[in-house]
């Protein structure tokens, strides 16, 4: 099957550029480039322009740009990607490290360009960044550095996002979505913090959190890799089950090997030059990937001080990702058996539910709990209500009210058993006039009880919760947050008369942000939510959903790609065929060239990841000639995706692994 490309669209000149820069020490450069770029004949916006410091719409001025831009050229330097901020900010960040942020959950082309020495952001370490440190030196090195540039903007425009590839297609994972969690409301822990520093000196390997649903552990993890004090997380890792590739061990390894590349210059140097390495890298057992692919490597590595990886939710990985063999092994089951291999500098940091098939893993690890038990985690929570009552629509509430605030806040902390998730639930209720002051003392303690409440309050009958029900099978099983006009298409639901008003009901269990275009996106606004939904107690079932009818739907939307093109279905057909083992049908498709068809609407390198997960199903199915044919083609992505998948294989597969090797050895002459 031998795929001819389309050439690439003619690019337009006059695309509008975001540049994004510290103020305190890289405005000259911002402002010389902004002047090379227009002449080049780009559209450049940059906020010292077009807006004050102090102007009380800067946030909402700075998304609006983001929106209408076509890429961000970020100019990194130590003021860029410092987290104190130029204004006032609640982000966590500074200006400039938001921005870069918001580019990336705007599926923006995102271009870093070094101006001044300065470590990379880990939250956009996916990316490679440009050197151009050297622009001041001379007229020559500042044009040189222009024409680097301007290539890599052209590129990136025709489609390359410039992940950064260290060897054999290692490659950092995308979190950015957890890395946003908490972001810019995140408070205290910093108890949680001193513990950890005060471990890093023992001679414990791991530092186990445990907490339940709701207590801040992903919003910990994300803060203190958005921090990164000292640099010392090296690597970063959220398992999650609704994304297979996070909990598939092979996958969890390269990932991490990826990040160290980024982060250990010696590792990444030693990969380059060793094909040993490499070749352990591509092994089927992670066991090995692990070993000597990565940690036989750092052990020949000095470093000062002492440095962490940091993994959430271990309990989300504990059961086999799509591709995987029965009794292979879990990331648990694969640190708990390294981490007395790992160099003396590192450490592991993991957060996991309290969950028998992970916790008996680590009995040699320090062990903290997040919960109500823990005098610093209520104190934390205190505090976190506290400050969000400076919330102009909630202090006006707490004002109306004929109480103290202490009061207020003594009976919502005792309510929530320092669980933030539910404080947060009973916090948006309260804004909304859902809930009263006066109710804040009848409130359930459990969180899963807490949701029946309300949920009970707004759909009194089962049948008042038939449209929610079916966009919540919808949402809890699409690959992304989707926006109203794809809720409407997927679900069947009439746009104003039962999709709108339900979403309005829904307002306290799902989420909204912007995504990359005008429209607002949807989602669950906590994993819990999700959970309680799917998995009710059987005497509280009655807002229980049904996965199957959202992946019907879905699925049908996505067989109707050629009709209607929408992004969601062209992003996502193969793999929702994949998932629900249409592997002939997914093969079809592409024979039929829906790579091709595609392109014009998404980004080519999806055809790496439908491919590698296809041949994942395909080498599950044994379809050796099925590989063979999707193997053959022009395309690049995707027959790196199949080499990817051929990689990640698992052992069982190996001898129908040889055999495509050796078929594709001989087809090659």
């Amino acid at each position: 099957m031998t795929i001819e490309t389309d050439p690439a669209p003619p690019l337009r000149r006059n695309a509008g550029i975001f540049q994004s820069y510290g103020w305190g020490d890289a405005a000259d450069i911002a402002k010389q480039l902004k002047g090379s770029l227009e002449e080049a004949g780009y559209e450049v916006w940059i906020d010292s322009e077009q807006l004050r410091p102090d102007d009380q719409h800067f946030w909402l001025a700075l998304e609006g740009a983001l929106n209408k831009c076509d890429l961000v050229v970020a100019l990194l330097s130590p003021h860029s990607v410092r987290l104190e901020g130029e204004v006032a900010t609640a982000h966590g960040a500074s200006v400039c490290h938001y921005e870069l942020m918001m580019a990336v959950r705007k599926e923006k082309g995102v271009l870093p360009i070094v101006v001044a020495e300065c470590d990379t952001p880990l939250a956009i370490i996916r990316y490679e960044p440009l050197d151009f440190t050297h622009w001041g030196t001379s007229a020559k090195a500042y044009s040189e550095g222009v024409e680097q540039i301007l290539l890599a903007i052209q590129n990136i425009r025709a489609g390359d996002r410039r992940y950064v590839i260290y060897v054999d297609k290692l490659a950092p994972y995308d979190f950015f979505a957890e890395l946003r969690t908490a972001a810019g409301s995140f408070v205290g822990r910093d108890w949680l913090i001193a513990r950890i520093e005060a471990w890093l000196g023992s001679g414990r390997r791991c530092f186990l959190i445990e907490a339940e649903p709701g207590s801040g552990k992903t919003a910990f993890v994300a803060e203190i890799v958005r921090r990164n004090q000292g640099g010392r997380v090296l690597a970063y890792h959220f398992c999650n089950s609704l994304k297979p590739d996070t909990i598939n061990a092979r996958m969890f390894v390269r990932f991490v090997a990826a990040m160290l590349c980024g982060t250990v210059s010696n590792y990444a140097q030693r990969l380059r030059r060793s094909e040993e390495l490499v070749s352990a890298l591509k092994s089927n057992d992670p066991a090995t990937m692990l070993s000597q692919g990565v940690l036989a490597a750092l052990q020949a590595i000095s470093m000062e001080g002492t440095y962490y990886i940091v993994v959430d939710a271990l309990d989300e990985a504990v059961a086999p990702a799509r591709g995987d063999t029965a009794g292979e092994m879990s990331i648990p089951q694969l640190l708990a058996q390294a981490i007395g291999d790992f160099p003396p500098w590192l450490k592991l940091v993991a957060t996991t539910r309290r969950d028998d098939r992970v916790v008996p893993l680590f009995q040699d690890a320090e062990r903290c709990f997040l919960g109500e038990a823990v005098g610093a985690q209520r104190d934390d929570l205190r505090n976190y209500v506290e400050r969000r009552f400076g919330e102009q629509e909630l202090r006006a509430v707490v004002e109306a009210a004929e109480q103290a605030d202490s009061d207020i806040l003594v009976t919502i902390a005792e309510r929530s058993g320092a669980n933030f998730q539910f404080a947060d639930t009973v916090l948006a209720a309260l804004r909304t006039g859902e809930l009263s002051i006066g109710e804040l003392g009848r409130l359930p303690k459990e969180l899963g009880n807490l949701y029946y409440r309300f949920a009970d309050k707004r759909f009194p009958n089962r049948s008042d919760f038939k449209f929610a029900r079916i966009i919540f099978s919808v949402l809890l099983t699409a690959r992304q947050p989707l926006t109203r006009t794809e809720l409407a298409a997927i679900t069947g639901l009439s746009r104003d008369a039962e999709l709108l008003p339900t979403l309005d009901a829904l307002s306290c269990f799902l989420t909204w942000d912007s995504g990359s275009g005008d429209e607002r996106v949807y989602r669950p606004a906590h994993k819990s939510i999700s959970d309680w939904l799917t998995a009710p107690p059987v005497e509280f079932d009655k807002f229980k959903v049904d996965l199957a009818p959202g992946r019907d739907a879905i699925l049908m939307h996505c067989r109707g790609w050629a009709g209607h093109h929408a992004p969601y279905a062209l992003t996502h057909l193969i793999a929702h065929l994949v998932e629900c083992g249409c592997t002939a049908e997914a093969l079809s498709e592409i024979r039929q060239g829906f790579f091709i068809k595609r392109r014009a609407y998404v980004d080519p390198h999806l055809d790496h990841d439908d491919s590698r997960a296809l041949t994942l199903a395909l080498v599950e199915n044994q379809d050796e000639s099925a590989i063979l044919e999707l193997a053959q083609t022009d395309d690049i992505w995707q027959r790196d995706g199949v080499a990817a998948a051929l990689q990640l294989a698992p052992p069982s597969a190996d001898r129908l692994i040889q055999g495509v090797v050796d078929a594709l050895l001989t087809l090659g002459g």
